[in-house]
C-alpha cells in the first residue's frame, strides 16, 4: 500500500476542490493507497475518513504538492474546477481519477449535524440563507455594491432571513436587517452554518463551494440553492454548479468576450500589492465616492438577484419563513403577510440609497429592520472633537429607528449630515454631552466604563437605545465618512496647497482649544518634536493652528497653516486629513475627527488627560500616554486603544518621532493596516522583552528570538496556527517569562490566525483566560495534559512554542522531546519551532530543549536563532 501526504496552501475554497480528489482517489484506487494532506484550512478535512495521520519524514511516505494548472485552460476548454486538482494528481502517479461527485468532500459528525446552527443564541431562525456580501483584498474584482446586497436583504425582509458571514480582516460591510455573525465564526462553524442553511448567497468565494460540498441536511432540499453574483471574472463552466443560479455576465462585453478576464483587482487597496498596479480590470464602474466596481459585476441589479432566489420558491424547492413564527427575534415583520401573499409586492424597493453605503468601513447591522419610532431633535455647541464622537453615534439610533437632527454651528453641520442626522434651526433639547463621573475601570473588561463618549449612548436628552456594556462594541465600530460631503472645490484647493510638498505628509496638532494648559505640548517640546521628525524623514510637516499659537521653524518642509491660500474650514481640514500620511495630535478636536476619516493618527496624551477616559478607540490609532498616570488601568486597556506607555512623567521628543515615524514607515510585524498595532508589538519586543539583569551569567534576550519569530511567521504564513505549551502564569512578566501567551494573541489578533495555550494547572489557565479575553477567538486556552493535547491536535501547526515544563522540574528536557514527537505529524516543510529556557552553556545547549534540539539537527532541521531561546525550521530564514 502507497502512503501520500498531499499539499495544498491555496484559499480555502481551493481546498474544497481538493477534497474531492481525495475522495475520488480512494473510489478509484481502493485499498491502494493511504493518504494524509496538510492544508491552509485543516478545519474542512475534519471527520474525513480517507485520511490516516502521517509522518512525512518517514522514508516509505511520498509528498505531492498539489496544483491545478488546469485553470490556464478554462477558458478553451470544457472542464470544471473540480477536475483541476484531479488531472494534477493523475499525472503524478500515472493512474486515472475519475470524478464522481460534482461537488467538494466536507463530512460532519453526527454531533454537528444533531447541533443546533453556531450562534443559535442570537436568534437565528430555523430557515435561513447565508450570506457573504464581500471578499478578500487580494480580489477586489469579485466585489459587488453593498448597497445592492442591502436591497437584496430589504426585498425580502420577512420572507427570507440573512445571516451574513465573513471573515474578520477581509472587507466584509455589514448589512442591517440580517443576524451579524461577521468575524464571529471559525471555519468549521462556517460549515455547520452552511449545513443548517436553506441557501447560499455570495460572489465566487469559498461559501458557493461549501454550498455544493457541505452534506444537505434531511428534511430540505436535496441540491442546496445557491446564487452566486459572478460577473465576468470567470468563465461560468469553471465555476458554476448545475443546480447553482450563477449570475454571469460573460461575452457581453469586450473584457470577457472569449471568457472569464481573470482580473484581480478593480478597487485599489493601496497595500503596496502589485495588484494594484498589474492585472487590473479594464472597465471599473464608480458606484459611491468610495468604492468602484467591475463593469460586468455593476450591470447585475438587486432585482435580478432578488429573481434568482424567488426561482427556488416559486418551483417548490424552498418555502418562505411564516412572518408569524419564522422572523428572527426583534425584527420588523410589517407588511410580510402581505408580502408572502404577492411576491410581487417584494420587489417595490425600499428609500434606501443604492451604492451610497461605505465599502470600506460600513457600520455593523442589528438583528432586524429598524422600526420607526420618532424624531429627536437636539443643540450640540461643543468643540469638533466632541462633535466627531457624537456624529458616530447617530448611526445606532438611526439603527433602531430613530431620526435624528441636529442644531450647531454651521462648520458642524457637514460631521453630522455625514453621520445621517438632520440639520435645523430649533432644536428641542439642549445636549450637555457630559463627562462620565466613573473613572476607567482597573480590571479586564467593562471597557466602557469611565469613558466619556460611551457615557453618552443612551442619555437623555436622547432616548434610551439599551445599556452601554451592549452597545459599545457596536460604538467602536462605527464608521462615518465625511470625505464624500467635502465640497470638490475644497478638495481641489486642499491638493494645490500639498502639491509642492515632499511626501510623506504630516499633519501636526500640539495645542488645544479647551483646558489648553491640561492638553497642549509645552512650546519647547513641540519645537523639539519638529526637529526629531524632520531629521527622521524626508517628508513635510503641516502645523494644525489655527491662531498663531505654535512655535515655527524655518523649513522648506515645514507648512503653517496661514502659509496657505484661503481658510482652513472644517471641511478643509477633513479634505486635508484624507490628502495627508499621519495627523498627530494632542487630546482636540483634529485627533477626535480622525474617527470621520481614513487617514492614521497618533494621539500624544498628558498626564492629565487620557484615551481612555475621552476617545473612542480606533484601529488605525496609536496612543502615546505617560505611564506613571495610567498605571492603575494601562495594563487592562492597551490592546483596545493600541497604546504606547512612555516611560516617567515626560515626553522625550526623540522618542515620539519614533513612534510617529514607525507609523509611517513599513510594519515589521503584521499587515500595514494594522500599523498602530505594530508599533505596539514592537515597544513590547524591542523594550519590555529585553533582560532585565545583565549582571549575571544568564542572558534573556527574548527581544531578538521573539523579534526573529515573528517577523519569520508574517512572512511565512497568512493565518498561522500557533500552538503553545504552558501559559502565562504571572502579570506581566515581560523579561522574566516572557508573556508570550498575550504577546502572540495580539499579534494572531491583529495579523489573523489562532492561538492554542495549553497547560496542566488550572490557575493558570483561569489567569490566561482573563488577560487574553481581550483577543476573543482567535486565542483558545486549553486545560490539558500537554502531550495528550498534541496527540490528540488534528489541526496543522505552524508555530510550536514549548515552554511548560520549569527547568527546575527533574525531566524536562525529555517532556520538551516528548511534546515535540507528539506534534510531530503535525507539523510541515515551513513550521517553526521555538524552545524556551534553552541556553548555550559550556559547549552544549541546556534547559527545556537539551534533548529536543540535538535530536532535531539530526534530522535535517535548521537553527534560525540561539539565545535564551531556539528558533528553529526545516528551511533557513526567509527575512534578513
Amino acid at each position: 500500500m502507497k502512503r501520500l501526504i498531499l499539499k495544498s496552501f491555496q484559499s480555502p475554497g481551493d481546498v474544497v476542490m481538493f477534497t474531492a480528489a481525495v475522495r475520488d482517489l480512494h473510489a478509484a484506487c481502493p485499498g491502494r493507497f493511504q493518504t494524509d494532506v496538510r492544508s491552509s484550512a485543516d478545519d474542512l478535512w475534519l471527520h474525513n475518513p480517507h485520511l490516516t495521520p502521517l509522518d512525512e519524514s518517514s522514508p516509505d511516505v511520498l509528498s505531492v504538492d498539489m496544483h491545478y494548472p488546469l485553470i490556464h485552460q478554462s477558458n478553451q476548454r470544457p472542464y470544471h474546477f473540480i477536475h483541476g486538482y484531479h488531472q494534477y494528481l493523475e499525472q503524478q502517479l500515472g493512474l486515472r481519477v475519475p470524478v464522481t461527485q460534482y461537488r467538494g468532500d466536507i463530512h460532519l459528525s453526527e454531533e454537528e449535524r444533531n447541533s443546533r446552527p453556531p450562534h443559535a443564541e442570537l436568534g437565528i431562525p430555523g430557515r435561513y440563507w447565508v450570506l457573504v456580501a464581500g471578499g478578500k483584498y487580494d480580489f477586489t474584482a469579485k466585489w459587488w455594491a453593498p448597497g445592492r446586497f442591502q436591497q437584496v436583504v430589504d426585498r425580502l425582509a420577512g420572507r427570507v432571513h440573512f445571516v451574513q458571514c465573513g471573515e474578520a480582516g477581509h472587507w466584509h460591510p455589514e448589512l442591517e436587517g440580517v443576524t451579524q455573525l461577521v468575524g464571529r465564526t471559525t471555519l468549521r462553524e462556517l460549515v455547520r452554518l452552511v449545513y443548517h442553511a436553506d441557501g447560499v448567497l455570495s460572489p465566487v468565494t469559498l461559501a458557493m463551494h461549501l454550498a455544493a460540498a457541505v452534506p444537505a441536511k434531511p428534511g430540505k432540499a436535496k441540491h442546496r440553492p445557491c446564487v452566486v453574483v459572478a460577473g465576468g471574472r470567470e468563465p461560468p463552466h469553471w465555476e458554476a454548479y448545475p443546480h447553482h443560479q450563477f449570475i454571469h455576465t460573460v461575452g457581453a462585453l469586450p473584457c470577457c468576450a472569449e471568457g472569464g478576464c481573470w482580473r484581480s483587482r478593480c478597487q485599489l487597496v493601496g497595500d503596496g500589492d502589485s495588484k494594484d498596479r498589474h492585472n487590473l480590470c479594464q472597465h471599473p464602474v464608480q458606484v459611491s465616492a468610495e468604492l468602484r466596481i467591475p463593469r460586468c459585476m455593476a450591470m447585475i441589479t438587486p432585482e435580478e438577484v432578488v429573481r434568482r432566489i424567488e426561482l427556488y420558491y416559486q418551483g417548490g424547492v424552498l418555502e418562505y419563513l411564516d412572518p408569524a413564527r419564522g422572523v428572527v427575534a426583534g425584527a420588523s415583520v410589517e407588511g410580510s403577510a402581505a408580502d408572502a401573499q404577492d411576491p410581487e409586492s417584494a420587489r417595490a424597493p425600499k428609500a434606501r440609497p443604492a451604492d451610497t453605503h461605505n465599502p470600506m468601513t460600513a457600520a455593523p447591522g442589528t438583528a432586524g429592520p429598524p422600526r420607526r419610532r420618532g424624531l429627536v431633535s437636539v443643540a450640540f455647541y461643543h468643540g469638533l472633537g466632541d462633535a466627531a464622537n457624537f456624529a458616530r453615534l447617530i448611526p445606532l439610533y438611526a439603527r433602531r429607528g430613530w431620526r435624528v437632527a441636529v442644531e450647531c454651528t454651521p462648520d458642524k453641520r457637514i460631521l453630522f449630515r455625514a453621520a445621517g442626522a438632520g440639520i435645523t434651526a430649533k432644536a428641542r433639547h439642549v445636549h450637555p454631552w457630559p463627562h462620565s463621573p466613573q473613572g476607567p475601570h482597573a480590571g479586564h473588561g467593562r471597557s466602557w466604563e469611565g469613558n466619556k463618549p460611551a457615557w453618552n449612548i443612551s442619555l437623555e436628552p436622547l432616548p434610551d437605545i439599551g445599556p452601554r456594556e451592549e452597545l459599545w462594541q457596536e460604538y467602536c465600530r462605527t464608521e462615518v465618512r465625511v470625505l464624500p460631503l467635502v465640497p470638490a472645490e475644497d478638495t481641489r484647493l486642499v491638493r494645490r496647497w500639498l502639491a509642492d510638498l515632499p511626501r510623506p505628509i504630516v499633519l501636526l496638532h500640539t495645542k488645544g482649544n479647551t483646558a489648553q494648559h491640561q492638553k497642549s505640548l509645552p512650546d519647547r517640546l513641540a519645537a523639539a518634536l519638529y526637529r526629531h521628525l524632520l531629521d527622521g524623514f524626508e517628508g513635510s510637516l503641516v502645523l494644525l493652528d489655527w491662531d498663531n499659537r505654535v512655535p515655527r521653524l524655518d523649513s522648506w518642509r515645514l507648512r503653517h497653516l496661514s502659509d496657505f491660500e484661503g481658510e482652513c474650514s472644517a471641511a478643509r481640514l477633513f479634505a486635508l486629513m484624507e490628502e495627508a500620511d499621519l495627523v498627530v495630535g494632542v487630546d482636540s478636536g483634529p485627533l477626535h475627527a480622525c474617527g470621520l476619516a481614513r487617514t492614521p493618527s497618533v494621539g500624544i496624551w498628558s498626564a492629565a488627560h487620557d484615551p481612555v477616559r475621552f476617545a473612542l478607540p480606533r484601529p488605525n490609532q496609536l496612543n502615546v500616554v505617560l505611564a506613571e498616570a495610567v498605571r492603575p488601568w494601562s495594563r487592562f486597556r492597551r490592546v483596545e486603544w493600541n497604546l504606547v506607555e512612555h516611560p516617567g512623567r515626560a515626553y522625550d521628543p526623540g522618542r515620539l518621532a519614533e513612534y510617529c515615524l514607525r507609523m509611517l514607515g513599513p510594519t515589521r510585524y503584521v499587515p500595514a493596516a494594522q500599523a498602530a498595532a505594530d508599533v505596539v508589538l514592537r515597544e513590547w519586543i524591542g523594550r519590555w522583552c529585553r533582560p532585565a539583569d545583565t549582571s549575571g551569567q544568564e542572558y534573556r534576550d527574548r527581544n531578538h528570538s521573539f523579534d526573529v519569530l515573528f517577523r519569520e511567521i508574517g512572512s511565512r504564513f497568512e493565518r498561522p496556527t500557533i500552538v503553545e505549551t504552558g501559559t502565562i502564569r504571572q502579570e506581566e512578566d515581560w523579561p522574566g517569562a516572557g508573556f508570550f501567551t498575550y504577546l502572540a494573541g495580539m499579534f494572531v489578533s491583529r495579523a489573523g490566525g489562532q492561538l492554542h495555550s495549553v497547560d496542566v494547572d488550572e490557575g493558570h489557565c483561569r489567569f490566561a483566560r482573563a488577560w487574553c479575553a481581550v483577543f476573543g477567538p482567535a486565542v483558545r486556552v486549553h486545560q490539558s495534559d500537554s502531550v495528550a493535547f498534541l496527540t490528540g491536535f488534528r489541526d496543522r501547526i505552524d508555530v510550536l512554542y514549548l515552554d511548560s515544563l520549569d527547568t527546575d522540574h527533574p525531566g524536562h528536557a525529555e517532556h520538551a522531546l516528548r511534546e515535540l514527537q507528539a506534534a510531530l505529524p503535525r507539523l510541515h516543510e515551513t513550521s517553526l519551532l521555538v524552545f524556551d529556557d534553552t541556553p548555550w552553556r559550556e559547549g552544549r545547549f541546556t534547559g527545556k530543549g537539551a534533548r529536543a534540539v540535538p535530536w532535531l539537527l539530526q534530522r535535517g532541521w535548521k537553527i534560525l536563532y540561539a539565545g535564551y531561546q531556539v528558533v528553529m525550521g526545516r528551511t533557513g530564514r526567509t527575512t534578513a
